[in-house]
């Protein structure tokens, strides 16, 4: 894309003129396409781009279907990666969030400390480690 490339350019000038800065670069669009491209290798079902609370037709989307109290929703939101046709959902935001704390972002240093995902996975997201 052309806008990530001068992007990416600039980014170069800016590191040059502040050495003592850490600038990083995530890629969210990226890691979002991956999962577009290949969404099984990302864990969602049988048809992860219709959305989970939608209007019907091949994508479950209609612009005027709003999904709110009383919308008929799918039974297994983790497995779709849009919620309403507009926005994601959870599971999708939380496997572009594993791409842009890993593979998406440059330099990875030590202000990007490894994620702990194990913490993420447990039943109790809120809790804290002991």
């Amino acid at each position: 894309m052309y806008h990530n490339r001068l992007l990416l350019d600039e980014l170069s000038h800016l590191r040059q003129r502040h050495p003592n800065a850490t600038i990083i670069y995530a890629n969210y669009y990226e890691a979002a396409m991956a999962i577009v491209r290949s969404p099984k290798e990302y864990g969602f079902g049988e048809s992860p781009l219709a959305a989970c609370c939608g209007g019907g037709g091949p994508y479950n989307f209609n612009y005027s279907a709003l999904c709110g109290n009383g919308a008929g929703v799918c039974s297994s939101p983790s497995s779709h990666i849009s919620w309403d046709g507009i926005h994601l959902t959870e599971a999708a935001y939380e496997a572009i969030a594993r791409g842009v704390l890993g593979t998406y972002t440059t330099p990875m240093s030590q202000s990007c400390p490894k994620i702990q995902w194990n913490l993420l996975d447990s039943d109790d997201k809120d809790s804290a480690p002991s």
